[in-house]
């Protein structure tokens, strides 16, 4: 067994109980499934496709089937997650990034493992997974679950992570398979262009670290909450403005500049980011966030409230009358973040570049 890479020091290393089920690598490999390890039965319309080794089988159509096609051929039992993996019955595989060693687990009845992917995996996503973008399939590592239901397993993978990063030192990630790759140029341009003349450079360092951070995040509720951090500083920023206005009011006295300026900074926070929203939201942005079903209406109001409700959503860690929890599902694509990391990308931008100070 491999050692420890960034050991805790709070937490004792604990003792192997045997090897696991699904081993961590084959022989042969698993891409060797269609001689080595699967079993294969001619039936009407495809092919019984079965597993020894987990007693596990699928129909597999003719022809060339999607993952959709073959899904659908075998309802209530296998299930597709976007790119990242699969289940079928209580096995389950999952495509990894941060996974550097092989670990195996054990939680109660369920044994959660990361070796190399499966005959079965192999087989199912082999017209997917291209080596040269995704790496050598015998020395990449993924994640292998067996013994719990479909509901149940989203939170054993993440068990298995959280034990992963404690005694590795590093946390896996479920990793959808980027098919964009596959049309990538093997060779990107280099001449010809030459100076391009970019825009002015913003001169506020915060809200333009904060939407750096946004462009690089994986995660996109937490993308979404660095573009959000954007817009919340120059909504606040508004509010200096003002005070400086009234500062420099010689109209108005010491006492009533006082009043002022505490109403002004104890205001409910959703009147300076709508005045800030009204002045960075285009129509273009109201018809995405209408198109990504984030809105009912391509309305500003009705955007405005959503934008807030949203951003509640993902930063109070609990349920309200007022708005939903939101969390990411970590095993396939998150379809309600996406829509929203378009949006407040294009917001936070529009903000830096209209609202803040250029050098």
């Amino acid at each position: 067994m491999a050692p420890r890479i960034h050991p805790d020091p709070l937490r004792t290393l604990p003792k192997g109980i045997g090897e696991p089920r699904i081993p961590f690598e084959f022989t042969p490999p698993a891409t060797d499934y269609e001689t080595d390890h699967l079993e294969y039965v001619d039936t009407e319309g495809g092919q019984r496709i079965t597993w020894p080794l987990i007693g596990k089988s699928l129909f597999h159509p003719e022809g060339l089937p999607t993952l959709e096609d073959i899904a659908r051929a075998n309802p209530g039992q296998l299930t597709f997650y976007g790119l990242g993996g699969f289940s079928l019955g209580d096995h389950h595989e999952f495509f990894m990034t941060n996974t550097v060693v092989h670990r195996a687990y054990r939680f109660g009845p369920v044994e959660v493992s990361f070796g190399e992917g499966s005959p079965l995996l192999a087989m199912l996503f082999w017209g997917y997974y291209y080596e040269k973008y995704f790496g050598s399939w015998d020395s990449s590592v993924f994640l292998r679950v067996s013994g719990c239901q479909q509901t149940d397993v989203e939170r054993y993978v993440i068990a298995a992570c959280l034990e992963y990063e404690r005694e590795v030192g590093v946390l896996p990630a479920v990793m959808q398979l980027d098919l964009a790759l596959l049309f990538a140029e093997d060779e990107f341009e280099t001449e010809g262009s030459g100076v391009i003349l970019g825009p002015p450079v913003v001169a506020d360092l915060e809200p333009l670290r904060f939407f750096y951070s946004g462009v690089g995040a994986i995660d996109h509720d937490a993308a979404c909450l660095a573009f959000y951090r954007v817009l919340e500083f120059y909504a606040f920023l508004a509010q200096t403005d003002e005070i400086a206005r009234l500062r420099r009011d010689r109209t108005i006295s010491d006492t009533a500049f006082v009043q002022d300026a505490v109403q002004l900074l104890s205001r409910e926070e959703k009147p300076p980011l709508f005045r800030l929203l009204a002045k960075t939201t285009s129509q273009d942005i109201l018809a995405t966030a209408r198109k990504g079903g984030l809105i009912g209406e391509a309305k500003q109001a009705a955007f405005n409230e959503a934008v807030y409700a949203y951003r509640n959503s993902i930063v109070h860690g609990k349920f309200g009358p007022t708005f939903t929890l939101h969390s990411t599902p970590i095993l396939k694509p998150d379809e309600h973040g996406a829509p929203w990391r378009e949006v407040l990308k294009a917001l936070a931008w529009t903000a830096l570049q209209t609202a803040g100070a250029h050098s």
